[in-house]
């Protein structure tokens, strides 16, 4: 049986090497051991596909304007409209489709009212439900600070159970500030994956890593050089993470630059569904960006 190519398929939330036949007799499962997944959330203008670079893309819902007043006063947005976003955004994307509400907190430490954090739990419980029915065969989930969108509080416990299940994975940020060390970073990572399996084993996880350092502290969006790059990258897949999201905005413009060439060389030496490229800057593709990767 000869094989064609080689291409990530999905089955339900998960991720698996196969290959394609000359034969049309489907996909046939490739062995090679369990693939550490780098989904593409980056918009840097002017970013080429990284497909074939062997990264997924995935897509992020974030919070709309018009929705903070609505939850502020506990109530949803228009069902038929946020499936309709989540379709858009997930449509030729097979990777994550991630929630990003921030500031909708889960305790009452920020004056939150108790009424008010269940019926926080419940939106967002909901929210995820409907992600899944708009976006079926994607994983769904949370941006958060920490596993969840907000930290919940300890007497919650079976709101935060309810929760956990509505969810298919876990996407904390582990984006890096310039004030930590990489030694308290990589303490950060590990406390998170281990706190998620113990909460939920075998729900996969997936840190967001950003390739700039944070806003609003030293090096404020300065590139991370590639050791740093590598450390990240090597410290999600040793903790037990499943993989990681890459997320950018669309500053700076898209160039070649150490922790690329970093991410690219651990993507390449990983058990993943992957085409051979080389990295090319010098060529452009047919809408005239630049389209860095050729197969080979």
């Amino acid at each position: 049986m000869k094989k064609l190519f080689a291409l990530v398929w999905v089955v339900g939330f998960g991720f698996a090497c196969v290959a394609a036949s000359r034969d049309g007799a489907g996909p046939v499962p490739k062995p090679a051991g369990t693939p550490f997944v780098v989904f593409d959330n980056m918009s840097y203008a002017a970013k080429p596909d990284l497909a074939p670079a062997g990264l997924v893309p995935s897509s992020v819902i974030y919070e709309r304007a018009e929705w903070k007043p609505m939850f502020a006063a506990g109530q949803l947005p228009d069902e038929a409209q946020f499936k309709d976003l989540v379709q858009k955004r997930a449509a030729g994307r097979p990777g994550p489709v991630v929630i990003d509400i921030e500031y909708v907190y889960l305790s009452t430490t920020h004056g939150t009212t108790d009424a008010e954090v269940k019926l926080h739990f419940e939106l967002f419980i909901t929210l995820a439900r409907w992600a899944r029915e708009a976006a079926p065969g994607h994983a769904v989930g949370y941006y958060g600070h920490g596993l969840f969108p907000e930290e919940p509080g300890r007497e919650y416990t079976a709101e935060t159970a309810r929760l956990t299940a509505a969810v298919d994975a876990f996407f904390p940020s582990l984006y890096v500030h310039g004030n930590e060390t990489p030694k308290k970073w990589q303490e950060k990572m590990q406390f998170l994956i281990q706190k998620a399996h113990q909460l939920a084993p075998g729900k996969p996880v997936y840190p967001y890593l950003w390739p700039q350092y944070h806003e609003g502290g030293p090096r404020a969006l300065e590139f991370v050089d590639a050791d740093y790059m590598k450390l990240q990258l090597a410290t999600a897949r040793d903790a037990g993470a499943a993989g990681v999201v890459l997320w950018s905005g669309r500053k700076p413009d898209w160039k070649d630059a150490p922790w690329l060439q970093a991410m690219l060389k651990f993507v390449a030496d990983k058990p993943m569904c992957r085409s051979q490229v080389k990295y090319d800057q010098s060529k452009a593709g047919p809408d005239g960006k630049p389209a860095a990767f050729e197969a080979e």
